[in-house]
């Protein structure tokens, strides 16, 4: 296996680790952000080093920073959250170094778009919407 894929395969690891804590321990951030910075905040280092280190390292000292987002027990705002093939394609896209922003839709199709959620808002509520 290549150093990447071994990189890979330990961020796996790392990750799935992670997503199983989630499902026991607590939903919130266990290190305050004074910890945070000290654990993270020190000196780039003067030589290079091993880049398993360096994930080691990065997953032992942000951990107690992350919240339990993904996790099932998670119940703040309703911001998403990533399913495994959500997460695995983020991976492909990132190995394909195509982390772009999606080329512009014409607005045509947008404004069909927004048509029908107005429709949709309308139906569900009995009610106008205001901002047409």
């Amino acid at each position: 296996m290549t150093e990447l894929g071994e990189l890979l395969a330990q961020v796996g690891q790392l990750v799935d680790a992670q997503r199983r804590a989630f499902e026991t321990g607590p939903v919130r951030a266990v290190a305050t952000l004074p910890e945070l910075r000290a654990a993270l905040g020190g000196p780039t280092p003067e030589t290079p080093t091993d880049s398993s280190a360096v994930i080691r390292a990065l997953a032992a000292e942000a951990a107690p920073g992350v919240v339990g987002i993904p996790g099932p027990r998670y119940f703040g705002f309703v911001i998403g959250g990533s399913h495994p093939a959500a997460l695995a394609a983020d991976w492909l896209t990132s190995g394909w170094d195509k982390n772009s922003q999606p080329p512009e839709l014409p607005a045509e199709i947008v404004e069909k778009t927004r048509a029908k959620y107005i429709e949709a808002f309308e139906q569900l509520t009995g009610e106008k919407f205001a901002w047409k």
